[in-house]
């Protein structure tokens, strides 16, 4: 279990836990990326790892038992004060050393890649909308969804990372026709297709 926990929590020894964590020195520093977002770009962030395996207390008005978890804080620095990373974890897996806390941070920086496919599974598949009456006709929906909401999401990717990328090396001789009839529909529909299909993913992506 990895979980963002922003608050404090009492522990054994006495003292919160973020509290206490802030004042152990900095276990590494490393660059990360942190990918774009409604109207941020992506960017290069310096962020210092801490972390220490603490004991949390129960609530006192529960009748529950103290349990062990690792905490780990990400903090950005010299990072612009609106959006400067602070982040504070707890997790059930263990954190021996440097190495055990960047991994922390890929499991979690991870989580966007999956946003991003629910996001397109959703508004672009439209999945929720889908009504059957037999579930495994359903199931198979989903199923098919799912792959073009990866094939979307890979696309993408590569029209960002690799905008000289051919189209033809994605896409089919048929595919290709079936996108030409989908741009039959759109405004400027001619000069969209000359470059896609002389052009690149990037193109794609933007028409």
């Amino acid at each position: 279990m990895l979980i963002r926990a922003n608050h404090e929590r009492k522990i054994e020894g006495g003292g919160c836990s973020w509290s206490y964590v802030e004042t152990l020195e900095p276990a590494d520093t490393y660059t990360i990326t942190v990918p774009r977002k409604k109207g941020k770009e992506a960017r290069e962030v310096t962020i210092q790892l801490r972390f220490e395996k603490l004991t949390i207390k129960s609530p006192q008005y529960k009748k529950l038992e103290n349990i062990d978890m690792y905490a780990l804080t990400a903090t950005e620095v010299d990072g612009p004060k609106e959006e400067s990373i602070n982040w504070k974890f707890l997790t059930t897996i263990p954190i021996h050393n440097p190495e055990d806390a960047k991994r922390m941070i890929v499991y979690y920086k991870s989580r966007w890649g999956i946003e991003v496919f629910f996001k397109i599974l959703k508004s672009r598949c439209n999945i929720e909308s889908t009504q059957f009456k037999f579930g495994n006709r359903f199931k198979a929906c989903i199923a098919v969804s799912a792959i073009v909401a990866w094939r979307v999401m890979m696309l993408t990717f590569l029209g960002r990372n690799i905008p000289g990328l051919k189209a033809s090396i994605m896409f089919e001789s048929f595919e290709r026709k079936g996108i030409y009839v989908e741009f039959l529909k759109l405004q400027n529909h001619h000069q969209i297709w000359i470059r896609f299909y002389s052009g690149t993913l990037t193109n794609v992506s933007s028409a």
